[in-house]
């Protein structure tokens, strides 16, 4: 076996999905960039349009599938509707990278309570909430398709007797 193609039969992301909060910021954007150099349908989420743009190119001229997602890490509507949309258009969530951060030039022991609360709630708790919100997501579609294979079966079943 080649080299490549046994890496490829045991690191390939063909047909994942993977969503990279921050994709747009520099280190979740060459993560992004290395989870479709290895298959993977990757959406860059973030706040730049234009910042997502050139990581869009760049994915798509390497041969990879990308598309962006703007959304406010802060707001739990917005990471819903972001799973809303990612799952609308790709139909799954199979990788979740949760990079979104801010950084602040303050030294420790200067930093105002109000800017302190804005660096927990961007690099802590709306790192949670996606998560929350992804499984949730997650969580919803695999009921649905149970239930629709459940279904399946009833109708299949009665087809069968209705034959006999």
């Amino acid at each position: 076996m080649i080299p490549a193609e046994y890496l490829s039969s045991l690191f390939s992301l063909e047909g994942k999905v993977a969503v990279v909060i921050g994709g747009t910021g520099e280190l979740c954007g060459a993560m992004a960039e290395g989870l479709a150099a290895a298959g993977a349908k990757t959406v860059l989420v973030g706040r730049s349009e234009e910042k997502a743009a050139a990581r869009l190119a760049k994915i798509e001229s390497a041969g990879g599938q990308a598309y962006f997602e703007k959304v406010d890490v802060n707001s739990k509507a917005s990471i819903q509707e972001l799973l809303g949309n990612v799952l609308a258009k790709s139909e799954k969530v199979d990788i979740l990278v949760n990079g979104a951060g801010v950084n602040s030039p303050t030294p420790i022991f200067d930093i105002e309570e109000d800017e302190f609360d804005s660096i927990l709630n961007t690099n802590l708790k709306a790192n949670v909430r996606a998560q929350k919100e992804a499984a949730l997501a997650q969580a919803e579609i695999n009921v649905v398709k149970a239930t629709a294979i459940q279904q399946l079966e009833a109708e299949l079943k009665t087809i069968k007797e209705s034959n006999e």
